[in-house]
């Protein structure tokens, strides 16, 4: 068993936390060995360890954010030249200032460049909030921790190297994530699939991504979810009575989970959310509701 994030991206809330659910779920529904997707991928911390642990045997990693996906492809495609970066970019603010500028107008940038200016602002900004955040230690690089802090060279190459020896096993896709979890559903005549979202949070989304959903984006996707029995899913969002109107016929299960942005670690209340089809191991299940509860003293 692996006993760290394998995924060379940092993300507030990362779902790597759930990797024991998600792990036992899929065994619990016979799907090890499958193909395991996440349409708002990210970083996909979950699904790389699963992979390398050897739970499934691929993974589908989509986000349509274009800096994101470049990220995966030049990680997959561009291995060496990518590392070559990693191991010699500049940690100034100088260089998080361009890097930022490639960021936010990417034009006809190249993929790796493109791809590499998300992973550095990611390492170099609070929390690992790409679009709205600030470097740590600030602009004027007085603060406790200072912009190298998250930026071990040796061992961000150390998680390049590793995810790339997968590259015949990980399909990295760009698409909207309703045209994929379309897909599956034909994809699931003939391939053992199992699906984990995590979309843009409905209150919060706006402010950590690129890509947020407005009301009608997550009634939209809310309808597909219910009605995608062909394959097993699971899905984590934030716990509002927004969503659990949307997903009132699934499984809602409250949980706490830790996460730190802007300097502000706390616990976040999230939904998991299952459909009836899917089997939920009843010790994993105890296990959600126990968080909630411990979470409240």
């Amino acid at each position: 068993m692996i006993n760290r994030n394998i995924s060379p991206l940092r993300y507030p809330g990362g779902k790597v936390a759930l990797f024991d659910v998600l792990r036992a779920t899929i065994y619990a529904n016979k799907a090890q060995g499958c193909t395991y997707v996440e349409p708002f991928a990210g970083g996909a911390g979950a699904g790389v360890k699963l992979l390398a642990e050897g739970h499934v045997d691929r993974i589908i990693i989509n986000d349509r954010d274009r800096a994101i996906y470049s990220f995966w492809k030049s990680v997959l495609n561009r291995t060496e030249a990518f590392i070559d970066r990693l191991m010699t970019v500049e940690l100034t603010i100088s260089e998080w200032e361009r890097q930022r500028d490639i960021y936010r107008n990417p034009g006809r940038r190249s993929q790796i460049d493109l791809g590499f200016a998300a992973f550095f602002l990611n390492r170099c900004n609070r929390s690992g909030i790409i679009v709205k955040a600030g470097p740590i230690g600030g602009l004027e690089q007085k603060g406790k921790w200072k912009l190298d802090a998250r930026f071990n060279r040796e061992g961000l190459a150390s998680r390049v190297r590793e995810i790339a020896s997968f590259e015949d096993r990980v399909e990295v896709l760009g698409v909207d994530a309703e045209d994929l979890m379309r897909q599956l559903k034909t994809r699931a005549q003939s391939e053992s699939l199992f699906a984990y979202a995590d979309p843009p949070y409905y209150v919060k989304g706006k402010a950590l991504y690129l890509n947020h959903y407005h009301d009608d984006d997550h009634k939209r996707f809310a309808r597909l979810m219910c009605s995608s029995d062909q394959f097993a899913w699971v899905m984590t969002y934030d716990d509002v009575p927004r969503i659990r109107e949307l997903y009132a016929r699934m499984n809602l299960r409250s949980f706490r989970l830790r996460y730190s942005a802007h300097h502000d670690s706390h616990e976040g209340s999230e939904l998991f959310i299952s459909p009836p089809h899917v089997v939920l191991p009843l010790d994993i299940a105890e296990g959600l509701e126990c968080r909630k509860r411990n979470a409240g003293r």
